[in-house]
C-alpha cells in the first residue's frame, strides 16, 4: 500500500493542490489546520499513518 500524507497549517487552506496526483497513491492522508509543530504521530492523521506502518501496511516502510 503507498500512502500519501498532506497536511495544511489553517483550515482556509485548500487542499486541491494534494488531489492532483491522486491515482498514483492508495491512500491520501490529510490533516487539515495542524500546525507544523505538532509531531507528526501525535496528528490525527499521523496517528492513522503509524498505525498502518505497525500493521506492516506498506512495503516501503517497517517498525
Amino acid at each position: 500500500m503507498i500512502v500519501k500524507y498532506n497536511r495544511t497549517s489553517h483550515y482556509s487552506q485548500e487542499e486541491k493542490r494534494f488531489q492532483v496526483d491522486k491515482r498514483t497513491y492508495d491512500l491520501t492522508l490529510f490533516d487539515k489546520g495542524v500546525s507544523g509543530k505538532v509531531p507528526l504521530f501525535e496528528r490525527p492523521k499521523g496517528t492513522q499513518l503509524w498505525e498502518l506502518v505497525k500493521q506492516n501496511k506498506s512495503p516501503y516502510c517497517s517498525v
